[in-house]
């Protein structure tokens, strides 16, 4: 664990001193954005904002979703995850192509549990990056072909820290032992418990949450004017270097509703075989004795009750408006090249420096889960980027507002094991999604998209079932060949790690 804070504490690890993307339409904004998730929620599509840890299973493992702080709540275990990505891009345009890739550590983060209401989490990651090189070739007329190449890399990383709150997690518990409860129970008003326990329940899943990010980097764009070498033109240089460190703040909010609650079904006694009796929803009970649903929850102790397995899970987040502090450096001059690895600089034009803010944008995602028991998760996403809003030291780079959809899933058979060789069949975890981004650019009356698949894998690490290494690719397309542009066929593969393991035991001596 003392590595894991090591690494923290090393942010020089994460300043992206190289390149790490491809992607020509990284010149723009602050470059490409990553994802919000770790490696399983990128297999689902990028969905994010609804996804939770069901806080009755202590069976699957626990993973940290930080792109929705209020995830952190349902945290039972101590938590670390790690993973590292590898992006291939096949660029694209009307008379060239050509093949790129990169590969680095894509984030770290260790998360926990403080009580039953609360969950922390901390690490680093990249926030967006910064990687193209673009040559442009135009015939000038009494001068020949001249050339304009433009180069950029960098990017910005984040240091984070969240926490989840559930401000009102003994809600239910609380009604269940007032004198109300009693005095209801008493005059059998079984309707009106219902109500309550329904409100008391939404209120109790109910949980908020927010991410503190310290924003450092830079992000470095040149462009060059290289006129043919028999000329006696000068060649052009300007070089732009914005570093950028301030914090960022995000927020999220989550709310569950199973379905039995809303369910006025009849609840039958059964019997498991062992002397142990459980309740099972059925329309028509066949069985010596029946009770009302809605009183279900009082009559036997948790542990002896069968409850519906389907949950409904609403989430939101928001990344508010905010100006960000940044350092801006700009110089130009004229050059002659005498090798591939020799420039002469012959006059400097400019040389500006200057300090301002990035004005960012105000992000909102929302989506909903579906999930029934441990086996079944579907997610669906729609996010909301105001990005006209931006400003880079209060000009306006002409971005446009955009909009996300994602939807993706998670299957696991989730299985009894017997023997350690079923549990790669019962415990491994299948995902599967896609997700469709309208963009922030539209250049040359052009707007563009980007569009993908995505899958993956969780594996069971050994006998560990907490443990797992996640898998997980997408496939895509972003821009165009239409109007002399540039087309991105990607492939991005993430590799993963989540350990759990159980902190703060209250050991006991004999």
């Amino acid at each position: 664990m003392l590595l894991f804070f090591f690494l923290l504490s090393g942010t020089d690890f994460f300043s992206q001193p190289n390149t790490q993307t491809s992607n020509p339409f990284s010149r723009y904004g602050i470059g490409e954005i990553e994802n919000k998730g770790f490696a399983q929620l990128s297999a689902m599509g990028r969905s994010f904002s609804a996804y939770e840890n069901d806080e009755r299973d202590s069976i699957n493992p626990v993973f940290i979703n930080v792109a929705n702080p209020a995830s952190l709540s349902s945290l039972k275990l101590t938590v670390f995850e790690t993973g590292a990505k590898s992006d291939f891009n096949f660029l694209r345009s009307n008379s060239n192509s050509t093949f790129k890739n990169n590969t680095y550590l894509n984030y770290l983060s260790l998360a926990f549990p403080i009580n039953r209401k609360t969950g922390v989490a901390a690490g680093i990651s990249p926030f967006s990056n910064v990687g193209y090189e673009i040559l442009d070739s135009n015939e000038v007329s009494n001068v020949g072909k001249v050339k304009t190449l433009y180069q950029g890399n960098g990017g910005l990383s984040q240091v984070f820290l969240g926490m989840g709150y559930r401000p009102f997690q003994q809600k239910a518990s609380r009604f269940l032992r007032s004198k109300q409860y009693d005095s209801l129970r008493k005059t059998q008003q079984w309707e009106t418990i219902r109500q309550k326990l329904f409100w008391s329940n939404l209120l109790s899943s109910f949980s908020i949450g927010a991410n503190a990010y310290y924003l450092f980097g830079d992000l470095n764009n040149t462009t060059s004017v290289i006129y043919p070498s028999n000329t006696s033109y000068f060649n052009v240089r300007r070089v732009r270097n914005t570093r950028v460190s301030d914090f960022y703040f995000s927020y999220g909010a989550l709310i569950s509703i199973r379905i039995d609650s809303t369910y006025k079904r009849r609840a039958c006694i059964q019997s498991n075989g062992r002397g142990q009796e459980y309740i099972e929803f059925k329309k028509d009970c066949p069985c010596k004795d029946s009770l009302n649903a809605e009183n279900y929850e009082t009559l036997f102790p948790k542990r002896f009750r069968k409850r519906s397995e389907w949950k409904i899970t609403l989430g939101a987040t928001a990344y508010l408006p905010s100006a960000l502090r940044a350092d801006y450096t700009a110089a130009a001059y004229t050059y002659k090249t005498f090798s591939p690895t020799l420039d002469l600089i012959y006059d400097t034009t400019l040389n500006i420096s200057k300090t301002g803010s990035l004005n960012m944008p105000l992000l909102m995602s929302f989506g909903m889960g579906i999930r029934k028991g441990t086996k079944l998760t579907i997610l669906a996403d729609m996010s909301i980027q105001n990005w006209s809003y931006y400003r880079f030291f209060d000009e306006n780079p002409g971005l446009k507002n955009s909009v996300r959809y994602s939807l993706g899933f998670q299957y696991v058979k989730n299985g009894d094991v017997k023997r350690v060789r079923e549990m790669l069949r019962q415990k491994t975890m299948i995902r599967g999604g896609a997700f469709y981004n309208a963009g922030y650019l539209d250049l040359k009356n052009t707007p563009i998209t980007e569009y993908g698949i995505s899958f993956g894998f969780g594996f069971p690490l050994g006998r560990w079932v907490w443990n797992h290494a996640n898998i997980s690719a997408e496939l895509g397309k972003m821009g165009t060949t239409q109007n002399n542009l540039i087309q991105t066929n990607f492939a991005r593969l993430t590799i993963g790690l989540t350990l759990n393991q159980k902190w703060f035991v209250k050991r006991v001596i004999d």
